[in-house]
């Protein structure tokens, strides 16, 4: 059902492709960026961010000179690390690191707000996205309380196939040449679903810098 939802969604996101009657603008941008996995924290636990990598097409539809709806298809790196204390007759003597690397097929949908002069803008992005999860792998770092361990375990069946939530972005696009733009931008993503199986509530979070090319359809 869930995956039929994403369907759903994906679908929905192409209509502005298919049936766009006014700008047209298409690219690719992606970036480094880190993730974080939002939970409680038990005894002697803390969650610390990961770097990780997104990746996105996207495609623009120019509704005004300071308007545009943006639909993108795109990879993201998320999860995060699991950092706890070894304590000994009640001296921390030292740490035990869970990683967790989460990679989901991303379909975000935004609003692009613009202004500025004709080659430089800065604009600001605001909608919302959802996730489905790929693959989800998680492994020791260092020692652990159980011995020392090796290898990735597979962790998909823990976590649900689907993550929901907001995304802002704030940048700047260049005219580089007539119907070619470049940009830069600060992204943030707050997941709002849990994305744990279990019952300790996990959200995702990610924050990235991104980098992209893109070019007018019908300059």
């Amino acid at each position: 059902m869930r995956q039929v939802l994403f369907g759903i969604v994906l679908a929905l996101s192409l209509c502005p492709v298919l049936f766009s009657q006014v700008g047209s603008r298409g690219g690719i941008h992606g970036g480094p960026m880190i993730s974080e996995l939002q939970a409680d924290a038990g005894e002697n636990v803390r969650y610390s961010v990961r770097p990780r990598l997104y990746l996105g097409v996207f495609h623009e539809t120019v509704l005004s000179e300071h308007i545009g709806l943006l639909t993108e298809l795109a990879y993201s790196g998320l999860g995060g690390l699991r950092r706890q204390d070894l304590i000994v007759d009640g001296v921390v003597v030292g740490q035990s690191d869970y990683q967790v690397n989460l990679n989901y097929l991303q379909l975000p949908i935004v609003f692009r707000f613009k202004t500025g002069g004709e080659r430089v803008k800065m604009f600001a992005d605001l909608g919302g996205y959802m996730g489905l999860l790929i693959t989800a792998k998680g492994f020791f770092v260092g020692n652990t309380t159980l011995g020392d361990q090796t290898g990735a375990q597979n962790l998909y069946s823990k976590y649900r196939p689907l993550d929901a939530g907001v995304r802002a972005v704030v940048g700047m696009e260049w005219h580089a040449a007539p119907g070619h733009l470049l940009t830069l931008g600060l992204q943030f993503q707050q997941g709002l679903a849990d994305i744990y199986a279990g019952t300790s509530p996990q959200n995702n979070r990610q924050y990235a810098l991104t980098a992209g090319y893109f070019f007018d359809f019908n300059p």
